[in-house]
């Protein structure tokens, strides 16, 4: 698996056609998926080992910090009361946990919120 040229199109409802934007990135496969994603805010966001957000009003595509503590997966990405949340659960079978994160408005990171 390798690097590959991603782009991104925007579908115009008023002129009724898809159009480039310009932003444009390299992604690994391994590393990312455009899977996963929630509209909130005017942004996409994305999450996986490298989360992105992308601002379809100015066309800017940004990294988000990702938060994914040691022996921890996350099972679910999604948007509540106008907050990104991040549901992760324990990989270890003897003592399963649950922990939900939201991330701050700026973007600069998680906090724990339950």
């Amino acid at each position: 698996m390798g690097m590959r040229y991603c782009q991104i199109k925007i579908y115009s409802p008023e002129t009724r056609r898809w159009i480039l934007s310009c932003s444009a990135f390299y992604g690994n496969e391994v590393d990312f998926s455009f899977r996963n994603a929630v509209f909130l805010n005017g942004n996409i966001h994305w999450v996986s080992e490298k989360s992105m957000y992308f601002n379809v009003k100015n066309e800017r595509l940004m990294l988000m910090p990702m938060l994914m503590p040691a022996r921890r997966r996350y099972m679910y990405f999604g948007e509540s009361r106008g907050h990104l949340h991040l549901i992760t659960y324990r990989l270890d079978p003897r003592s399963p946990r649950f922990e939900i994160y939201e991330m701050k408005t700026d973007y600069s990171g998680w906090f724990v919120k339950f």
